[in-house]
């Protein structure tokens, strides 16, 4: 299992690398409970010039797992909040993903 960061636009810290590194690897945990060992994950981080100056951190999240991608998006005023906000949209997938692999 792979976790990929990419940031666009901005140059992320040593500390908000290590909590998106730890977001992803709890993203991951939900997977190998799945069965699921070859999954990868891939976090996109972008700062952008928005209208709305409390939203411009944009974090895109995808989930390679067999036969299924799984994504989610957000708009949040940090990074730690984007990727918060991903993390539990994927947990909601990641649920509805081993319903259908377990049937």
């Amino acid at each position: 299992m792979t976790v990929q960061l990419h940031s666009r636009n901005l140059s992320l810290t040593e500390n908000q690398k290590e909590y998106l590194q730890k977001k992803a690897e709890k993203i991951l945990h939900f997977s190998r409970r799945a069965g699921d060992e070859s999954s990868r994950i891939q976090v996109d981080v972008n700062e952008e010039k928005t209208e709305d100056k409390t939203k411009h951190m944009h974090c895109i999240v995808n989930v390679f797992v067999p036969k299924s991608t799984l994504h989610a998006e957000s708009f949040a005023q940090t990074v730690e909040a984007a990727i918060d906000v991903c993390e539990e949209k994927l947990k909601h997938q990641m649920e509805k993903y081993k319903e259908k692999a377990s049937k």
